[in-house]
């Protein structure tokens, strides 16, 4: 039940989660691009996506983004998922403690505010629900400062976390920053070509 229960749960904050990505990209992403859903929903692509813009010849780094619903704190809530040591050359957390390149299978990152409003400590086991596998003991390495209220997310888990606790192996956005000196205009026609092999995604700048 608890598996339907928060499937349930990320339908509902799909919609919210997707504008204030949206609206935060400009104030926080150091991204390039950004691959959306071309049908203006809250869609998921394969990750191969990102995979090959990472290979592109003007791509520094390219890594996707899921959004993961679970129960933590008491409550109903949902995480974003990343490669954690790309994400970092993607968007700035700001106000970071521990290390969010560093986590790992059984290991959550949590914003400031989350971390005052439950009194945690880094480094603390806490416990977390998720629609894969049930409760289980996650510890906080990390706590960073741009969480819901700043338009991302009050929980970060790894790839790594995500894939065992989740059925939807897939990315709801795709991230990409090019190489130091590459103009958006000589990157695009490129990561372009790479797009039209994914029919229902589009590339935005």
């Amino acid at each position: 039940m608890i598996g339907v229960a928060l499937v349930g749960l990320f339908s509902i904050f799909a919609a919210s989660v997707k504008a204030s990505i949206s609206g935060q990209i400009d104030k926080s992403f150091k991204a390039d691009f950004v691959v959306l859903h071309d049908g203006g929903g809250f869609g998921a692509f394969s990750p191969k996506i990102a995979e090959a813009m990472g290979k592109d010849p003007n791509v520094k780094v390219a890594a996707g983004l899921r959004f993961a619903p679970l129960r933590i704190g008491g409550k109903d809530d949902f995480a974003v998922s990343s490669d954690p040591r790309s994400i970092g050359e993607l968007f700035d957390f700001q106000g970071v403690s521990g290390s969010i390149a560093s986590l790992g299978p059984d290991t959550i990152a949590v914003s400031t505010k989350k971390m005052r409003d439950h009194h945690w400590k880094l480094g603390q086991v806490v416990p977390a629900r998720f629609p894969v596998g049930g409760v289980s003991k996650m510890k906080i390495t990390a706590t960073y400062k741009v969480g819901q209220q700043q338009g991302l997310s009050d929980y970060f888990l790894a790839t790594s976390a995500y894939l065992n606790r989740y059925t939807e192996l897939a990315d709801n956005q795709v991230y990409v920053k090019l190489k130091p000196g590459v103009s958006v205009k000589e990157a695009k026609p490129g990561l372009n070509k790479i797009i039209h092999g994914f029919p229902g995604s589009k590339l935005t700048d």
